[in-house]
């Protein structure tokens, strides 16, 4: 039983590292990495991750200007003001 929660502990950590590393999950929308396969032509699927298109920059939140990481279409589409 130690062994397999042991186990269970290097791969939760091996994927938070490896996925997680930089916060890539947009402030105002929730946009996160999701998971998925590549298929190729020939119908093999291997897996992969879907990465947000995810920005740090200085954004008015609530009235105050802070540091945030913002996904460009939330930014495009006006829901984030970018203060330049």
């Amino acid at each position: 039983m130690i062994i397999f929660h042991f186990v269970l502990f290097m791969i939760i950590k091996f994927l938070y590292r490896r996925y997680f590393k930089m916060s890539k999950v947009c402030v105002i929308c929730g946009k996160r990495p999701n998971f998925g396969n590549s298929v190729s032509h020939s119908n093999k699927k291997v897996k992969r991750v879907f990465k947000p298109n995810i920005i740090k920059t200085k954004i008015e939140l609530n009235g105050k200007v802070k540091n945030a990481n913002v996904c460009t279409k939330c930014l495009k589409a006006g829901k984030a003001k970018k203060i330049v």
